[in-house]
């Protein structure tokens, strides 16, 4: 008689649920931790508005809501899609995006937005271009309050506004960014060739709530142009202290005074 092995059912349960979690957790979803993904997911995962986006793996109270993407072009250059971006993040609270495309005739610019609702305090953001080749420029707006959401108007609408509502309403209070004029940030490798790795912080005048952010990069074929990946990411200080602080400033404050009183006697 050949004897069968026997395979615990045990090992097996334990397996398969590795296996399901595994499948979960390889995308951004929507109330989940933020991902390694393609951005056109993050849009659709995240594109209700606060309490539905994806958290910080790092920080489970800073919510990243409302993705927005957007490309223009001029010249002999095709306009990209968000698929083809990938969004990764960080190893501190914000995103490294990669994936552009190389330019070498006629210019392309990505608009790539997204609003930040946290239950800490921003206190700034920064942004990086690693490694930049040819004419690249990297650029930051902010949206603070009392309009503190990026939003865009319709497809056919090229302006992008800061805004009261997650949503644009045109009976809402939005104001037009001027991409000229109003960036916080701005890096740029004048080119030809490979430049250096380049990273700058923007502080917010006084500390932040709910804040908008909208990053442009430009690609000029003055030269052929391209970029690694850029970078964004905020900067914050905890709002309140978390419950397990309060719980062990109250016993330590407890000790002190009963030590005093004791001390008295």
């Amino acid at each position: 008689m050949t004897l069968q092995p026997r395979v615990n059912p045990f090992i097996i349960l334990f397996l398969s649920i590795g296996f399901a979690w595994s499948a979960l957790a390889t995308g951004v979803q929507s109330g989940g931790s933020c991902l390694q993904d393609t951005f056109d997911h993050y849009i659709t995962e995240t594109s209700d508005g606060p309490g539905t986006g994806c958290t910080s793996v790092n920080d489970p109270n800073l919510e990243f809501t409302n993705f927005l993407f957007r490309t223009t072009s001029t010249g002999n250059v095709n306009s990209d899609v968000a698929s083809n971006i990938t969004v990764s993040p960080d190893n501190a609270f914000g995103f490294n995006f990669s994936g552009f495309q190389t330019v070498s005739t006629g210019d392309l610019t990505y608009y790539l937005g997204f609003d930040i609702d946290p239950a800490p305090v921003l206190t700034g953001e920064s942004l990086s271009l690693d490694p930049p080749f040819g004419k690249v420029t990297l650029s930051l707006y902010t949206c603070l309050p009392d309009l503190p959401y990026v939003t865009t108007a319709a497809s056919d609408d090229p302006h992008i506004y800061c805004s009261s509502t997650p949503v644009f309403d045109i009976a809402g209070q939005f104001h037009q960014i001027d991409l000229d004029t109003e960036f916080k940030l701005r890096l740029v490798n004048p080119g030809p060739g490979v430049g250096p790795d380049q990273s700058d912080f923007f502080p917010f005048p006084g500390n932040q709530g709910q804040v908008g952010i909208l990053i442009t990069l430009t690609l000029d074929s003055d030269d052929p142009a391209g970029v690694g990946a850029i970078g964004s990411a905020p900067s914050q200080i905890s709002a309140t202290p978390e419950p397990a602080s309060l719980l062990l400033f109250g016993i330590g404050a407890a000790a002190i005074a009963a030590r005093r009183r004791f001390a008295k006697r």
